[in-house]
């Protein structure tokens, strides 16, 4: 051990490489963790904590394999000479005598390090991923995921809970129940609304009496989302389609708009402006039959569509093109 000691203080390239990378490693996550403290407050640190603890895992593993790497870059060495046939360090590394790698510290140094970084993980996992068999742990750390809008990972703990619950015979349970509507509610707010209402009508099937009122609430509000979202989704398309001359694909685009408003009962709101879109499409490919056909059947379905000015000019300049052709 004397002679470990000793090549550490003859060592002074891995000392200097190893703690300013050390110190940039820990002093960036030092720096972000105050920022989050600042921001939580301190009753949440605890949460941040539970939160955050696989990365804080995976720098304690990128630090010891950074130090282990430089360690086997630069191992230990030493100047040796010999007097009265003794073997001796010799004091000044800048000596002629060519140094000699100690592959014994060396490798001690390294499996300190290795020791040190796999107990420090060890003991994290044992902390933090106790009770994951306990589905009122499980559900309280999908619930942290869930407030911090980690659904994803929310969605991990709130199934295992629920299949926990199932397998203790409490499938059925409210807490069972509250897994399932959490579960739903995080495809909500990724916007995914159909997947969050399958989920929903899951929950009311599994658990009839489980809120009827909010879970009733919950897939009406996600239906009229995914209804909007699909109708300014196929709007949008439609009209990338005309900006690049594509007035076939325009058209179909709008015509699915007036069968998405007609199924979920915005007929009189959106229908009378797609038509004149389509009637745009033909007129802009001189198709102007179509075109006055469409706005013909406008005026007669939708009297009273407050644009109908256009429509007259639009028809207007029709007539002007089939008299000129």
């Amino acid at each position: 051990m004397g002679v470990y000691f000793r090549g550490l203080e003859e060592e002074g390239i891995f000392d200097v490489i190893g703690v300013i990378s050390l110190a940039f490693i820990f002093g960036t996550i030092i720096y972000y963790i105050s920022i989050r403290i600042r921001e939580m407050g301190f009753p949440k640190i605890i949460s941040f904590i539970k939160l955050y603890h696989k990365h804080i895992e995976k720098g304690a593993i990128l630090s010891g394999i950074t130090l282990i790497a430089l360690r086997l870059y630069f191992p230990i060495q030493y100047h040796y000479s010999y007097i009265q046939g003794r073997k001796i360090i010799l004091p000044n590394s800048s000596s002629h005598i060519a140094p000699t790698v100690e592959a014994g510290a060396t490798l001690l140094q390294v499996l300190a390090i290795a020791v040190v970084v796999g107990g420090l993980v060890y003991l994290l996992r044992i902390f933090f991923n106790r009770g994951q068999n306990d589905p009122d742990r499980l559900f309280e750390r999908g619930k942290e995921y869930f407030d911090e809008k980690k659904y994803s990972d929310a969605r991990v703990y709130l199934r295992r809970a629920t299949k926990i619950l199932e397998k203790m015979g409490k499938g059925k349970s409210d807490y069972a129940a509250k897994c399932r509507y959490n579960i739903a509610m995080s495809y909500f707010y990724e916007k995914e609304h159909s997947r969050g209402v399958e989920l929903l009508e899951e929950v009311k099937q599994i658990h009839p009496k489980f809120e009827t009122q909010r879970v009733d609430d919950s897939i009406r509000l996600s239906r009229t989302l995914e209804d909007i979202t699909m109708g300014i989704s196929l709007l949008t398309r439609a009209e990338k389609a005309l900006n690049r001359g594509d007035y076939p694909s325009a058209r179909l685009y709008y015509k699915k708009k007036i069968e998405h408003s007609l199924r979920i009962g915005l007929g009189s709101d959106f229908i009378p402006e797609t038509k004149y879109d389509i009637a745009f499409t033909y007129f802009s490919e001189a198709n102007y039959d179509m075109a006055r056909k469409e706005l013909l059947e406008l005026k007669r379905d939708y009297p009273n569509y407050n644009e109908m000015e256009k429509v007259e000019e639009l028809l207007a300049w029709i007539e002007s093109k089939r008299q000129k052709g």
